[in-house]
């Protein structure tokens, strides 16, 4: 059914036994109407209008899937095929937004166990010593990016110390005033390998660190009013 202008995926809930699907160069915008259909192995939805990946449950059976020439932005889409297409072999999402992204390819293996092929390309060497370059610590940069990013509502200038202060005294003014302020913090995907000084944020509320590299997360008995904690994939043997 590739190359037409079908809009919607509907009316294979009958076809219980379809193993491959080709829907590619359509006007698709979202998965949907594929509950049914438990044992597809072969899904090619390329070059349609997709931005969010999702209703992906029942696909336990998919080994192939093709998304390459869609709209999807974050690599956070991606983690809802890694958690329902557990026996997914080969990946398509080159041509969307988020192939764009520094270290594209290793975000996406990281969120898979059993992935192979990523646009067609098996893992390398390359893709595993960049992930193992690229793992970090925690800093302040990293969790000022995350503020902006997220536009939150407090004022960034009592954070900034005053541009006539030496480094040093900046540096202590800085790590007094902000800690307190920030209540969210969402660093998934980050390549973070080690978390200091996480009993400074006081009032911290939500904390994601989701696909990360993080064995050991000093610190988190003190955040006494946190509500929401996610660690999934890490390399965490304890708390």
């Amino acid at each position: 059914m590739f190359n037409n202008k079908i809009k919607k995926i509907e009316c294979l809930e009958n076809l219980v036994n379809l193993q491959t699907l080709v829907l590619s160069f359509n006007e698709i915008e979202e998965i949907t109407g594929l509950s049914k259909n438990v044992n597809l192995k072969k899904l090619d939805l390329n070059h349609n209008f997709i931005r969010l990946i999702q209703n992906m449950e029942n696909q336990k059976d998919l080994t192939y899937l093709d998304l390459r020439h869609n709209w999807i932005t974050e690599v956070t889409q991606v983690e809802h095929i890694a958690d329902t297409c557990t026996n997914l072999k080969e990946l398509g999402l080159k041509c969307n937004p988020l192939a764009n992204k520094k270290n594209y390819r290793m975000l996406v293996f990281n969120s898979f166990k059993n992935l192979q092929k990523l646009d067609a390309q098996a893992i390398t060497d390359k893709d595993t010593e960049t992930g193992e370059q690229y793992s970090k610590e925690l800093t302040w940069d990293m969790v000022m990016d995350h503020l902006r990013s997220q536009k939150k509502n407090f004022q960034m200038d009592k954070i900034m110390s005053d541009e006539n202060e030496d480094e040093d005294s900046q540096a202590g003014s800085q790590q007094n005033s902000w800690e307190r302020q920030v209540e969210e913090l969402i660093l998934n995907h980050m390549q973070i390998c080690r978390i200091q000084n996480l009993e400074k944020f006081t009032n911290l509320r939500k904390l994601k660190l989701l696909n990360n590299n993080i064995s050991v997360i000093p610190g988190l008995e003190n955040l006494r009013v946190l509500e929401e904690l996610s660690l999934e994939k890490n390399k965490l043997t304890g708390i």
